[in-house]
């Protein structure tokens, strides 16, 4: 399953992680905002994203990841968030600022939930 806010985004992830479900035909594609999904136990991978607002991972993906924590927590599972904050172009001389983020958003929320995500990915640009 996906979650994704934007084709860009999607894009990039398929190039990456969709060869993995295509030889098993067992993928879906979803955005929180559209699809409650109920529960994710059938599948083998499960990669979640947010946008960053005000600092924080948007709201429906937030209750996605609490809904779902228990059977995250056991599963194969990717993380990724686009920051526009931690775009390199914005901070030319200032590369801590895409590797803070990475660690406050993908690295604190892992831990926040007990996950061990076999991939954390930080796009660093705006939707």
């Amino acid at each position: 399953m996906f979650t994704v806010q934007g084709p860009g985004q999607l894009k990039l992830l398929q190039n990456k992680s969709l060869k993995h479900f295509k030889k098993k035909r067992r993928s879906q594609s979803c955005e929180c905002q559209k699809e409650k999904i109920q529960t994710v136990t059938e599948y083998s991978l499960v990669i979640v994203g947010s946008g960053i607002q005000m600092g924080r991972w948007t709201s429906d993906h937030e209750d996605f990841l609490k809904k779902h924590k228990k059977d995250l927590a056991s599963k194969k599972l990717a993380l990724f968030v686009n920051c526009g904050s931690a775009a390199e172009k914005l901070n030319p001389d200032k590369p801590e600022i895409a590797a803070n983020a990475k660690s406050k958003y993908l690295e604190e929320k892992a831990a926040k939930y007990n996950f061990k995500p076999t991939t954390l990915g930080l796009f660093r640009g705006y939707l």
